[in-house]
């Protein structure tokens, strides 16, 4: 099999905060044994609740912040470089190949950088082009998300969100990375512009061949982009498989729950479908599990849920789920 572009292995994410007096010290568990591969030209959809791990998870991809343990590695050249092994200067050579587009359009630029400034300065940071070539390198990639090279003069407060979003685009672009990360990248727009944003993000996938980790809670704008969907719980993955798979076969329970809430565009179909309610709220992430993190919300838990552990195991081809109830009945 051809080498993944990338390949995240036992990642964990620690963050601690004060107890308080005469109390040992806890830690909130953001990231809590997270592994997959991403192969090359291809989609990672990456969904759940808020507060379950996921933008966290590609922050310690992109070494934006430190992992407590877990190593990483990104094809580079066709060869694998272990991102946590990097020191600072091998990093920050590494980092052209792996760029991210943030949440937020309104916060992720510069309000005192010209649109000009702020695509073509990561060039500028590496140094490889002079100031013609920086300049004729921006005009192009603003053609590239749908703006006109005549904005770059402009400031970022003169355009909309979805515009905001496509310089954003661009700038990630800029140095002609392998890898993007989505982190909810369509989740502060208009759903108009939504549609606009997810399609021009197909388009570049295909012209350049881009792999991305997309980051959402929503599960439509998911399935319409994704390959592949990792379901998130409290830093975990829960289940892993092809995009048609798991919608059509959602396994792990907590799954179900989040497909059950999702509406479906059609009135006939929505008056009739079983909802999944879940009882009670989510445990705390400061909580240590011994067994399935869901299990005190699961509708199908049993008493040993709580206490046996639970591994992310293969119940079919290419769909992995970590749910002991679940595999049992597939071995």
């Amino acid at each position: 099999m051809s080498t993944p572009l990338l390949e995240v292995r036992d990642f964990v994410k620690h963050f601690p905060v004060s107890a308080g007096w005469f109390r040992p010290p806890e830690a909130v568990r953001a990231v809590d044994g997270v592994s997959f591969t991403l192969p090359r030209g291809k989609t990672l959809g990456l969904v759940g609740e808020s507060g379950c791990g996921k933008s966290t998870l590609a922050r310690l991809v992109l070494r934006l912040i430190e992992p407590t343990s877990g190593r990483a590695w990104l094809s580079v050249d066709g060869a694998p470089r272990e991102l946590t092994a990097l020191d600072p200067e091998a990093l920050r050579r590494t980092r052209r190949h792996m760029q991210i587009v943030f949440q937020d359009p309104y916060a992720s630029l510069d309000p005192r950088m010209t649109v000009g400034s702020i695509v073509g300065e990561p060039t500028a940071i590496f140094g490889e082009l002079d100031r013609a070539a920086r300049r004729a390198r921006t005009d192009e990639l603003l053609l590239k998300v749908g703006l006109e090279p005549r904005f770059a003069s402009r400031y970022p407060h003169q355009f909309s969100g979805g515009q905001r979003q496509r310089i954003g685009i661009a700038r990630a672009l800029a140095l002609a990375p392998s890898l993007v990360v989505l982190d909810e990248p369509v989740s502060a727009l208009d759903v108009s512009i939504q549609a606009q944003i997810l399609g021009l993000l197909q388009e570049l996938k295909a012209e350049l061949g881009l792999t991305y980790l997309f980051i959402a809670h929503d599960l439509a704008v998911v399935r319409h982009i994704s390959d592949e969907v990792a379901v998130m719980y409290l830093g975990r993955i829960v289940e892993r498989a092809s995009a048609d798979e798991l919608y059509a076969r959602p396994l792990h329970p907590y799954t179900q729950a989040l497909m059950s809430a999702a509406p479906i565009p059609d009135p006939a179909v929505e008056r009739t479908r079983k909802k999944i309610i879940l009882e009670g709220s989510p445990p705390s992430p400061r909580q240590r599990f011994m067994g399935c993190p869901f299990a005190s919300r699961c509708p199908i838990a049993e008493p040993a849920c709580s206490t046996e552990p639970v591994a992310l195991v293969a119940v079919a081809p290419g769909h992995d789920v970590a749910c002991r109830l679940v595999s049992g009945r597939a071995n």
